[in-house]
């Protein structure tokens, strides 16, 4: 028996709709990457065309977005549920999972989007100030200190329609800088500052 490669097959199954549309379609090309007994294999042949694996993975997937939606809350908004949608489902599928800790979820999405964002193979106007945003919020509030980010909308009128639920439209762009200040007891707090302020921050070593 080799239970190891069996797990894994099975939690690849319930993970990947698209391993179990290979496996059922073609089990010995889909099972080919683990080393399965013949029972084993017989098994993960009739998981993979049963029907009620796949609530296994809207649960598993369900888990994954609320480590996003809570960490990360202001940007899953700013995507709105079509791009986010988009975003998670091509990261999932080529990101396993490794931890079940939330703020390292968050920052291996966030180096997936910035990778996408950087090759130009997905565009959003409010996505990289607002991920940084969050990312910065969540290491200050653990680790203390204090960080500047630029945007390219004024970020107090992004964060107020952001946090009411209203949409971004119409924002000009421009120089912009938010202040993010670690206070303890995991508090932060935000403040847009002037252009030449932001710059001299930022360019300090």
């Amino acid at each position: 028996m080799s239970l190891p490669d069996f797990q894994r097959a099975l939690s690849d199954l319930v993970m990947s709709p698209i391993l179990r549309a290979q496996v059922a379609e073609d089990a010995s090309a889909g099972l080919a990457a683990y080393d399965l007994s013949d029972r084993e294999h017989r098994r993960l042949v009739a998981l993979a065309r049963d029907p009620g694996l796949r609530t296994g993975t809207l649960i598993h997937r369900a888990s994954r977005l609320a480590m996003l939606s809570n960490t990360i809350p202001r940007t899953c908004r700013a995507l709105g549920p079509r791009a986010l949608k988009e975003l998670v489902h091509a990261y999932w599928s080529e990101n396993p999972p490794q931890s079940m800790l939330y703020v390292q979820e968050a920052t291996r999405f966030a180096d997936y989007v910035r990778a996408r964002l950087a090759a130009g193979t997905f565009e959003h106007p409010f996505l990289r100030e607002m991920l940084d945003t969050e990312l910065a919020i969540l290491t200050l509030a653990k680790e203390g200190g204090e960080r500047v980010i630029p945007f390219r909308h004024d970020p107090d009128a992004v964060l107020q329609r952001l946090d009411a639920g209203q949409p971004l439209d119409g924002l000009e762009e421009g120089e912009f800088y938010l202040q993010i200040t670690a206070l303890g007891s995991g508090k932060v707090a935000m403040k847009a500052i002037p252009a030449e302020q932001g710059r001299a921050s930022l360019a300090e070593p």
